[in-house]
């Protein structure tokens, strides 16, 4: 199987008090929570993750520009930026498995002679023309 790393950008505004859950595309979301720590210092926990991918960075709107927020992967935390306004931007690098079609193989054969015919820079427009595929436009 072939796989297709594609990056996915998704900027959001995560709240304290309840859920918030981000949509990459088709098959790839999370989910962020809110937790208190025994200290009762605040963090953000990512949960629910569907698809393969990984998160590359997280940035916080902060006034005028962004900083990055450390995230902790192996626990899937990240802690508040309190100098903003609660908007994040998550950058995620993702798997896309490609998916095999089954297709008619055509052969295109193109004389010798014919392309001897060029010079360089020179090219030939032509048309091919598939059986079934009558009414299809091309560029």
């Amino acid at each position: 199987m072939m796989i297709y790393k594609t990056n996915f950008i998704q900027k959001v505004k995560l709240s304290f008090s309840e859920e918030t859950t981000i949509k990459f595309g088709e098959g790839f979301e999370l989910t962020i929570a809110s937790r208190k720590d025994s200290f009762g210092i605040c963090s953000f926990n990512v949960a629910n993750v569907k698809g393969d991918f990984v998160i590359s960075k997280i940035t916080a709107a902060c006034e005028k520009d962004e900083v990055a927020v450390f995230y902790n992967a192996s626990t899937k935390h990240f802690s508040p930026c309190f100098l903003g306004n609660g908007e994040y931007t998550f950058y995620i690098s993702a798997n896309i498995p490609m998916k095999e079609l089954c297709a008619v193989n055509y052969q295109l054969f193109v004389p010798v002679s014919r392309l001897r015919l060029l010079k360089l820079y020179h090219y030939f427009k032509d048309e091919l023309v598939l059986p079934g595929y009558d009414g299809m436009n091309t560029c």
